[in-house]
């Protein structure tokens, strides 16, 4: 029993720490925009190409996720409710990436807020639907 509670103090703990401690492109947008800047960067570190994917696959989901909210709200209301943003058919993950980090260059003063927050604003704001 000593023996498992050693090896889980030296082998177990370290770990866990070390993934608390590595940092996220969900937790805010300063986080995003940290991890996601050097997205178009040429001659990216392997950790950097790492990065570039969790940035576009953290935004498909936020974007699936407004989606999916979106048609839950008018299906259960019964109410066509308003579109947050209308993304043409041929945006890529890679322009929502950038359009999120012009959007934080824009407006630094919102970057400590929640980032599916700030892209939803950046895509209403780069794509607003016609009324």
């Amino acid at each position: 029993m000593r023996t498992l509670a050693l090896a889980l103090a030296v082998f177990v703990f370290p770990v866990s720490s070390a993934i608390q401690e590595h940092e996220q492109p969900y937790t805010s947008g300063n986080s995003f925009f940290r991890l996601c800047s050097s997205f178009d960067k040429a001659g990216k570190s392997n950790e950097e190409i790492v990065q570039s994917y969790a940035c576009v696959y953290y935004i498909r989901g936020v974007v699936d996720g407004i989606k999916e909210e979106w048609a839950f709200v008018s299906a259960t209301t019964n109410k066509e409710t308003p579109r947050p943003y209308c993304l043409p058919s041929k945006v890529e993950g890679g322009q929502a990436v950038r359009v999120t980090i012009e959007f934080l260059r824009s407006h630094p003063d919102i970057a400590h807020e929640g980032t599916s927050f700030i892209v939803a604003r950046a895509l209403r704001e780069a794509f607003p639907c016609k009324e």
